[in-house]
């Protein structure tokens, strides 16, 4: 009895010892704004316009008005997402985290302007394999958020 606690206790607590060592590096900015973002993984847990393969593609965002307001209105929307914040900011990059509710995962949320090349979004899971369709969800609500 006591032997199947501590499994059934294992299975529950490894998913979330897990979630605490995903983490993003800080990303070079120059390179950033020479390359943009990087694409997606092989793994169905991750969206990005202009991504290579069809899956992991979303639509682009067509938005107006210059960057500065372009960049106050992304902020205003993505962090009225729940649970989602403002983790680092740099003149034309911005990233959020956004943690799930229940096993409290982080996935990162990233948009980057470059002005010969437009505006890059990119959401993607930290750990695991699958993210049951939760980052597509979360580029396509920030883009209703703001049309």
């Amino acid at each position: 009895m006591q032997r199947n606690r501590t499994v059934f206790a294992a299975i529950l607590l490894t998913p979330l010892m897990l979630a605490g060592c995903g983490s993003v590096p800080e990303r070079d900015y120059q390179a950033l704004l020479q390359s943009g973002l990087p694409d997606c993984p092989d793994s169905p847990n991750c969206v990005k316009t202009d991504a290579r393969s069809d899956s992991h593609r979303v639509d682009d965002f067509q938005l107006t008005g210059d960057w500065p307001q372009q960049k106050q209105a992304i902020i205003a929307a993505a962090t009225s997402m729940k649970r989602t914040e403002l983790v680092e900011e740099k003149p034309y990059y911005l990233r959020f985290e956004a943690t799930s509710l229940l096993m409290r995962f982080v996935d990162d949320l990233e948009v980057l302007y470059r002005p010969e090349h437009g505006l890059e979004v990119r959401s993607a899971s930290r750990v695991g394999h699958s993210d049951f369709g939760v980052n597509r969800e979360r580029v396509e609500t920030l883009r209703a958020k703001l049309n």
